[in-house]
């Protein structure tokens, strides 16, 4: 999906914690959405549970993976969706199992999808480069 966006000044002075300026686009800074990066790190984990599906993922540390999980965990424990969810006899199955066809009530993701691709940064910054937080500039 979209790993970073960028958002203009008068954004990037009401965020909680300075982020980077983006170099080469004066007048923006970097940020990134956070369900961006769940579903990045869900991806992540599901290639690296799978290495006969995924060989070339399993160089992925167990640091990243960890990092990752706790994402998902957080992500989770915020947003608590409460949506009951039934439990009903499964013939195929012969065992009581839960309802995967639950209604749930959501936010409109696609706005979310149409946000990230309109402020959507598509280039490498150089992580190992120092950036001073200069929101006045």
């Amino acid at each position: 999906m979209w790993a970073g966006s960028k958002v203009d000044a008068s954004v990037a002075r009401q965020l909680p914690n300075a982020t980077w300026s983006i170099p080469d686009q004066p007048g923006y800074w970097l940020t990134s959405l956070d369900v961006f990066h769940v579903l990045h790190c869900l991806d992540m984990v599901r290639q690296y549970a799978f290495p006969d599906d995924y060989p070339e993922m399993q160089h992925l540390s167990k640091i990243h993976i960890r990092h990752c999980i706790g994402a998902i965990r957080q992500s989770l424990m915020c947003f608590s969706d409460v949506t009951p969810i039934a439990w009903q006899w499964n013939e195929t199955l012969g065992v009581g199992d839960e309802r995967d066809d639950v209604v749930h009530t959501c936010r409109k993701f696609d706005r979310i999808q149409e946000w990230g691709e309109k402020n959507f940064y598509s280039s490498m910054l150089d992580l190992e480069t120092h950036v001073e937080w200069d929101i006045n500039a």
